[in-house]
């Protein structure tokens, strides 16, 4: 009887999984280091160790390749991609930094993929990867003695600095292959609509700054009309309505004993040296996926 009963509850047994949700734990983030000229040495451990403390703590895979090749910056950017799929997949979340050494003018790219386009943004207003780029400069002059690890590290301390810094406010970026804005929403998941997601207030303000002027320049115009057609026979003067003929005039005069002239300076300045700025909508570029910039040095 166990055995009947066992055998008709196997077919229910085995569409369990189909009928009840359930979860997949997500990988760990990873760090990967391809050092193409060696130039790392004894100090790649440290580095690699430093990487993978980012990448923990971002829950973002981080890697970086550090080319000699002569390489073209289409080649470059073309490779930075290609290997970030290669090493985490294509529709995980993370970035990849191609560090050139090959010599003369040599460019370096930031890929990114996933959660990483809202973090290390490259849109006009707020490019974030054009200042990781500034930040790790300083170890990379002059060409020639760069201080590779130094610049790795500095790339490290830059993905935990640009995490922490959180999601700039109405931050979205655009897709040229999907055809599609993304935008984080309040809940934290990705949303993806057709058209812009923020409102360009801008274009508002220039259009009421425009019918602003065009209402100034009628009232002007309207105001000159009337003038032209209405005017007085004696100009505005007290004179024209007092009866000369009982007015008698004298000659008074005042001597002024001193004179002097204060000087008072007038205080030009409207506020503070220092420039603030307010709430903007800010968007970036992606294609096929993939986001980031690149730089030459």
């Amino acid at each position: 009887m166990k055995k009947r009963l066992l055998f008709l509850m196997l077919p229910l047994l085995m569409l369990l999984p189909l009928l009840c949700p359930f979860t997949v734990q997500a990988a760990d983030a990873k760090a990967v280091i391809y050092d193409e000229s060696g130039r790392l040495g004894k100090d790649y451990d440290a580095c690699l160790n430093r990487l993978q403390k980012a990448a923990s703590k971002t829950n973002m895979n981080v890697a970086v390749v550090i080319g000699v090749e002569n390489r073209t910056d289409i080649t470059i950017e073309s490779l930075a991609v290609t290997s970030y799929d290669e090493l985490f997949g294509k529709n995980s979340s993370g970035l990849l930094y191609y560090m050139d050494l090959k010599g003369y003018s040599p460019y370096d790219y930031i890929t990114t993929s996933g959660m990483a386009h809202f973090f290390y943004t490259n849109s006009a207003e707020d490019d974030r990867i054009d200042a990781m780029f500034d930040a790790m400069d300083p170890y990379l002059y002059p060409i020639g003695s760069e201080d590779v690890p130094g610049a790795v590290m500095q790339f490290a301390e830059e993905v935990e600095y640009y995490f922490d810094a959180g999601i700039p406010e109405h931050y979205f970026y655009y897709d040229d292959e999907t055809r599609l804005y993304y935008t984080m929403g309040e809940d934290g998941n990705v949303k993806t609509s057709n058209s812009k997601p923020y409102r360009d207030n801008s274009v508002i303000i220039m259009i009421t700054f425009m019918f602003t002027m065009v209402g100034l320049l009628v009232a002007v115009i309207v105001f000159f009309a009337v003038k032209s057609r209405y005017k007085f026979k004696y100009s505005l003067s007290p004179t024209n309505y007092v009866n000369r003929k009982n007015v008698e005039f004298y000659n008074q005069y005042d001597n002024f004993v001193h004179a002097h002239t204060s000087k008072v300076p007038l205080n030009s300045d409207s506020g503070s040296g220092h420039r603030s700025g307010g709430s903007h909508h800010s968007g970036g570029h992606s294609h096929g996926g993939h986001g980031g910039g690149g730089h030459h040095r």
